[in-house]
């Protein structure tokens, strides 16, 4: 529900690579993989911050969580860490947490591993808990870990009914490449099959059971969700795709990109993460259609017009900065190959400023005070706003005395009035003669 609120209300654009989604649960300090990656025994580690010595193999995510404990020679009592209470170490070990190494270096933010008596080793929940007087009399906390299995991709996007959700599903074979597939390939020059294994499809209305907490509120409030766009077709569903998730109040939506292709397509895991960033970028794009309810508002292409690396600047007292955006992605081509896409030029913002050490430091161009690229401004005297429809204008000082003879970066950024995100940026590298 975290994740789920948070990305529809920030109306973002998501994906979780590929395989099946949500299917387990990080929340810090997990060690652990399958038998469907290659990893039958999970992962090989030092057994020495377990209470063990030597190598071994660790699993907290499908086996137990794990809790550090230390003993406490002074009370005769066990101490367990309570992460979740902000508890990370003991009060007895603070020096050592946080060893600084003479106060050179910040803190190291570790205790000392081993079984000995001092240091500290993690225990499985239900022993290190069992344990601690710190435990409340009659209270057990059992061994718990880090799975959510088939239903945590319901239980994400929460839609449907209680015969009908989202799922994926255990299916094998080929995947179709589809015509908005092949668009992302030929608009970012990646090759991709035109049919490929697919093992994790999945279905919007997939008939079947849900978690535990489904017919619960706050959880039984559905939210609405449509599959925007497929980029590989299956027989059991969809290989891979963009699902549509709005809302219940109908007021904002996410895009999340939903990915069940294998890891053997291709080059293997390197495939898998090329094809998630794309299509990734590619939805982003796709969701900006003027037609589409909850659409994303989309990036301009800013560009400097003058001066240019090749313009004559001899012996300036000003410079006239001229700077234009167009409505299409970064390298001037259309946002996508089909759809309409109508921005309000009125709601752009401009930030000017340059450096005179190649990038090291930024300056605004209004009064040489320092700059930080890539963050808009909280002093709106450093912020211009968009003055006409068409091309904007900047009349810069550089007199001699400040501005010697040599190479300098001029750098536009252009902002969207409410979203400090999304920025676009073009600089130019530009020599002053005196």
């Amino acid at each position: 529900e975290l994740l789920r609120t948070a990305l529809v209300r920030s109306g973002s654009v998501y994906n979780s690579l590929t395989g099946f989604s949500y299917y387990y649960l990080g929340v810090g300090n997990d060690i652990g993989y399958d038998g469907a990656n290659g990893y039958p025994n999970s992962i090989p580690s030092d057994m020495t911050p377990h209470g063990g010595s030597g190598s071994g193999y660790i699993n907290t995510i499908t086996g137990q969580r794990r809790l550090a404990m230390t003993w406490d020679a002074s009370a005769s009592v066990w101490w367990t860490g309570f992460p979740w209470l902000g508890e990370l170490y003991p009060d007895w070990k603070f020096n050592e947490f946080y060893d600084t190494v003479g106060g050179s270096l910040p803190p190291r933010g570790n205790l000392t591993a081993g079984s000995a008596t001092g240091s500290t080793f993690q225990y499985q929940t239900s022993g290190a808990t069992l344990y601690t007087p710190r435990r409340a009399y009659g209270a057990r906390i059992y061994d718990n870990h880090q799975r959510t299995s088939v239903n945590g991709c319901s239980a994400f996007f929460n839609i449907g009914t209680s015969s009908s959700r989202f799922r994926h599903v255990f299916s094998g074979g080929n995947a179709t490449l589809t015509s908005a597939g092949s668009e992302v390939s030929a608009g970012y020059n990646m090759e991709m099959p035109a049919t490929a294994p697919v093992s994790r499809p999945f279905q919007l209305n997939y008939s079947g059971t849900g978690g535990n907490h489904w017919n619960f509120a706050p959880y039984s409030t559905r939210y609405i969700g449509t599959l925007y766009e497929t980029y590989y077709s299956h027989s059991s569903g969809t290989g891979s795709g963009l699902v549509k998730l709005v809302d219940p109040g109908d007021t904002s939506a996410a895009y999340i990109v939903v990915n069940g292709i294998d890891k053997t397509v291709s080059a293997g895991t390197s495939f898998i993460a090329k094809w998630a960033v794309l299509s990734l970028t590619h939805s982003f794009f796709a969701v900006g259609e003027s037609s589409n309810s909850h659409r994303i508002p989309q990036l301009p292409r800013v560009e400097i017009q003058s001066p240019t690396d090749i313009t004559e600047l001899d012996k300036p007292t000003t410079i006239d900065v001229l700077y234009d955006v167009e409505w299409t992605r970064w390298d001037g081509q259309p946002y996508t190959v089909s759809g309409s896409y109508s921005e309000n030029e009125s709601s752009l913002e401009y930030v000017l400023m340059y450096s005179r050490d190649n990038g090291v430091n930024w300056l605004y161009v209004q009064d040489d005070s320092p700059a930080t690229y890539g963050q808009r401004p909280s002093d709106p005297a450093y912020i211009l706003p968009d003055m006409l429809v068409g091309g904007e204008s900047y009349t810069w000082s550089v007199d001699a005395a400040s501005f010697p003879e040599g190479s300098y970066l001029l750098r536009v950024e252009c902002y969207r009035q409410g979203a400090q995100v999304h920025y676009a940026w073009h600089q130019n590298r530009i020599y002053i003669q005196r």
